[in-house]
């Protein structure tokens, strides 16, 4: 099992980072998804960092919110974590075994613990159209490497308000122009499988 594989057995949270000002902060809805790309590197390292696609929904589960994050670096799903909380004074607080993690009314997000001999934090900023995640891990015993995950997340706007300003952006850096968001059956972290929303670029 390679060093990014044993780390995200581990965990591989995810997080969120954007920017928007403090009333769309204030109106973020703990709903739906985000979704983009996630990567992976040896802290101090020089090898090349890995990439992949990641999401992150809100949903309801049995009473309580669930935040399911999942990532594919090596192959399909191979990282993720599920953390079960709630809203709270305006942001949103959840664990996940051992785990927290904490948005705050400002949209910061806060957090970490220790999951199978490995310390583990999160870092990042939410708000109601992007999410950015910071999560470190190292191993504690016997000492072991540093590996960062950088999630870089956003929601896909709805139909018909996709302005040419984005177009604009888009066609400038080389991005996908037209973004389609397909339901599909993948496997989930720790078995089983689970219908999600993948992005698909058109042109």
């Amino acid at each position: 099992m390679n060093l990014f594989t044993r780390s995200a057995v581990a965990i591989a949270i995810t997080c969120a980072a954007g920017c928007g000002n403090a009333a769309e902060r204030a109106a973020t809805p703990f709903t739906g998804s985000y979704a983009g790309t996630v990567s992976a590197r040896v802290a101090q390292g020089h090898g090349k960092a890995q990439s992949g696609t990641a999401s992150a929904t809100f949903a309801p589960s049995g009473g309580r919110d669930r935040l399911e994050v999942k990532a594919s670096i090596r192959r399909a799903n191979d990282s993720g974590f599920v953390v079960h909380g709630r809203p709270v004074h305006g942001g949103w607080q959840g664990r996940g075994g051992p785990l927290s993690l904490v948005v705050d009314r400002a949209g910061r997000i806060t957090g970490g613990g220790i999951e199978k001999g490995h310390r583990i934090g999160f870092s990042g900023q939410l708000d109601a159209g992007r999410m950015t995640l910071t999560v470190e891990t190292v191993q504690l015993a016997p000492p072991g490497e540093r590996i960062v995950f950088e999630y870089r997340l956003t929601r896909p706007a709805p139909a018909g308000q996709v302005g040419a300003t984005a177009a604009g952006r888009a066609q400038a850096t080389g991005a996908c122009r037209r973004r389609v968001w397909r339901t599909r059956n993948v496997a989930a972290p720790g078995g089983g499988m689970v219908m999600t929303q993948v992005p698909h670029c058109l042109d």
